[in-house]
Order: C-alpha cells, then structure tokens, then sequence
C-alpha cells in the first residue's frame, strides 16, 4: 500500500488535488449562511427550496454537456474554466438584489461545480494507473472534504462579521485564486484513443446508451439520486435554519459544518484503498439505510451536542459514498468517454432539485414533542393555522435570542423567516439585501439594534 502512494505523490496528482481543495474552499463558504441569505432577501421555505433546486436542475443540464467538452478539449482547460465560473457566480450572489434573482448565480454555480468536481476524477482517471486509481480517488475525494472544512469557517466568520453579501465576495476571490493556480500548474491532457469518442462525435446516443447499461455505472447513478437528496434537500437547505431556530449561531453552525468535513475526509483515503477490494453495491447500499437513519434522527433532537454527533456521522458517510460511488464510475469507463462518464453521473444529483416537496419532512422541524402543548386557557389554534406554524415555532422564536454582536444586514433573517413562512401577510415594504425597509416595525427595530419577533398570535 505504502508503494501505491509514492506511485500517487507526483505533480499531475498533488495539483490536481490541491485545485479541488480550493474549489470546495468556495464551495463551502456559503454553506452555513446561504439560507440565511436567502431568507433575508425575503424567501420563504417554499421559495427557498426552489431556489435549491435550481442547483440540481442546472447540474442536470451541464454536467453531460460539460464532460463530453472537456472529452472534446481537454481537462485543464474546463477546470479553469469552472474556477471562473465559481467566481462569476458568487459576485453575483452578492449583489443579488432580491431572493428570486439567486435562481440566477444559482445555475451558474451548477455549471461550475461539474465543471470541476467530477472532471477532477476524469483527470485523476487519465493520469493514474488503473491499479492506483481507487487510492488516488481517496485521496483527491479528502482534498476535497479538507477544503469544505475550511470554507464554512470562512463564510460564518464573514457573514457573521461583515455580513453575508461580504462572505460571497471572499468566495470569489478565493476562486479567482485557483482559477490562477490551475492555468499555472495542471497539464494538459487531452483523451488519446483509437476509438471514436463520445466528446469527438459530441452527441453518440448508442455509445452513452450502452455506458447507461453498464451495471456499475447504473448502480452508481441511481445511489446517488438517492444521497443527493439527503444530502442537498435536507442537510444543507434545511439543517442551518434548524440549528439557528434552536439557538446556534451563524458561526457555530459553520463550525459545525467544519467538523462534518474532517471527519468525512478522514476516511476517503482508507476507504479509497479498499474501494478494489469490497463490493461497491454493498458499500453505497449499506451508507444509504444509515444515511436514511441520521436524517430521521437530525429530525427529533434540539440539542447542540446530538446535532453535532450528527451532523459529523453524515459527514462520515458522504465520504464513504463519494469514493465508493466515484470509483465504481472511472472503473466502468475508459480514456475516452470518462468525462461523459462523470457527465452521467453528476446528471444523478438530479435528486437536490426535490428539496420543496420530498423533503416536507425536514420542513417541519421541531417534532410535535419539542413544542409545547396548548392550555386550557389558550384556545387551540385552527387546523389551517397549526398546519403553517408547526414548522417554524423555534424559527418564530429565534429572532429574540439574535444579538447585535452580528450584522444589521444579518439580524433581520430569522424574524423574516417566520413571518414569510407562516403565510402571514407581510407588510407592504421592500426588505433590501441589508435587511432594511420602511414603514415595517420589525425592520427599524432590527436598525437600531434591538430583539425582533414578527410571530403571528
């Protein structure tokens, strides 16, 4: 084992593992304040879970597209290009004027995101051996959870500190500096084959047909549909409003993110060596019931310490599905359909664009048992009424625990958040990007510092 990594310690992996570790830098940022945001430009769950979706429907568009390119090019040059991307995207995010236009930087993160993550296995798959390959997975797929470690970090940090626009624009530099190192220090490597290549003739329906036939390329796809909807509609959308309602701040959520993180790399380079040796159906199988198991539980706990011991062994179980999932792909292409392979299989995440509506469920945190019942002398609220603020009773209640050690741009969300969601009409004002308006009480008490509730009685 000791001989396959000196094989692995060598520039075209080292770079290619350091680019990924920038690039998940940014794609972390916004983790822990992104729904913040959202909900602070005047986004409802609803609304917010659309805005969600967008991620996956514009993954489903480009990752195919975005594969047989690079098949057609070569590899340095979309990855680059994806780091651009990442940069495009989160300068517009943060001049973002209300929440509907976040559909747009949305997408855009879509395409960069398939433009890097998968078509760094590509590369990896072109430039290892067949024989190494499962180790170097693991060890790119832990250069890329290092880096979503450090990148919650920093957005909580700055969102907190300077607000949450500001968190964007750190994002967007941090991309601009590995689109920098990419163009400095990848090779290029353009797919060399005999055969004709699904990128070189563009669109080759026989020859993605029969790849769609390949047993694991199949297996592979349909877990990920499976673990792209846990991951992406329960814990990223959902899980930081939970924890903010139960009165976690902003950057205590981005800690805890962070050690989801570390663990989940911890393991990518163990399970990547043994990724040759144990069946991948078992192993994505098995991740997918305990998966199912830590969701539910996240479900019925307000307590930091359970969330966390959580939240970590989510972290833990990605990481075992991402090489698991990822090896079992390079190994059911070759050289010269590879990017339409991670094309394929990154089209699966179409799960996250099914947070509105499949996952109710994580929408109606806390559970019956953590809400106190109604008195005798507090009439029972109607069913209609009951139905809208169940989901949100420690949203509505998280505003009087906020303090103005954060933000004005960032205080008025969770007030926001119950109001919007509770169905209760609001007042007729404009909430801007700093959370200001005219004429709604709750917002000049957010201006000059106080607590806010905008809980309907």
């Amino acid at each position: 084992m000791s001989a396959t990594y000196r094989r692995l310690f060598r520039r075209e992996v080292v770079d290619v593992c350091i680019l990924i570790f920038i690039a998940d830098i940014v794609t972390g940022v916004p983790t822990p304040v992104f729904p913040l945001y959202a909900t602070n430009l005047g986004a409802s769950l609803g609304l917010l879970g659309v805005i969600t979706a967008m991620l996956g429907l514009g993954r489903l568009i480009a990752a195919l597209p975005v594969g047989m390119l690079s098949d057609r090019l070569d590899r340095k040059t979309v990855l680059v290009a994806g780091m651009v991307m990442f940069a495009v995207a989160f300068a517009v995010y943060a001049i973002t004027p209300s929440a509907e236009w976040l559909v747009v930087p949305r997408l855009l993160q879509a395409v960069a995101m398939v433009a890097t993550f998968p078509l760094g296995v590509a590369y990896i798959g072109d430039v290892v051996e067949a024989r190494d390959r499962g180790a170097a997975i693991g060890v790119y797929t832990a250069a890329m959870g290092s880096g979503f470690a450090v990148g919650p970090l920093l957005g909580s940090w700055v969102g907190a500190s300077a607000g949450y626009p500001a968190a964007y624009l750190a994002g967007a530099v941090v991309a601009v500096a590995g689109a920098g190192f990419g163009a400095a220090r990848l090779v290029r490597k353009k797919p060399q084959g005999e055969e004709a290549s699904i990128g070189r003739r563009l669109v080759d329906i026989p020859a993605l047909r029969a790849l769609a036939r390949e047993p694991r390329m199949l297996m592979a796809c349909i877990a990920n549909i499976a673990m792209t909807l846990s991951m992406t509609g329960a814990i990223f959308t959902y899980f930081p409003l939970y924890a903010r309602g139960a009165g976690i701040s902003t950057v205590t959520i981005g800690a805890l993110f962070a050690w989801r993180s570390i663990a989940s790399a911890s393991g990518r380079i163990p399970v990547g060596a043994l990724s040759s040796r144990i069946p991948a159906t078992w192993t994505l199988a098995g991740v997918l019931v305990v998966e199912a198991a830590v969701v539910v539980a996240i479900a019925h706990t307000t307590s930091s310490a359970v969330l966390t011991a959580l939240l970590i062994t989510e972290g833990v179980l990605f990481g075992v599905f991402l090489v698991s999932g990822q090896a079992a792909v390079a190994a059911a292409s070759g050289a010269d359909n590879r990017g339409a392979a991670v094309g394929m299989f990154w089209d699966s995440t179409a799960g996250s664009m099914l947070p509105p509506e499949t996952t109710h469920t994580m929408r109606r945190w806390p559970p019956s048992r953590f809400r106190p019942a109604a008195t005798d002398a507090t009439p029972a609220p109607s069913a209609t009424t009951a139905a809208r603020s169940a989901s949100n009773r420690i949203a509505d209640s998280t505003s009087a625990r906020l303090t103005t050690s954060e933000p004005a741009s960032n205080r008025f969300a969770a007030g926001h958040i119950s109001a919007s969601t509770i169905g209760a009409p609001m007042p007729s004002t404009k909430v801007g990007v700093r959370g200001e308006s005219t004429g709604c009480p709750a917002s000049r008490a957010a201006r000059s510092g106080a607590a806010v509730s905008t809980s309907q009685p």
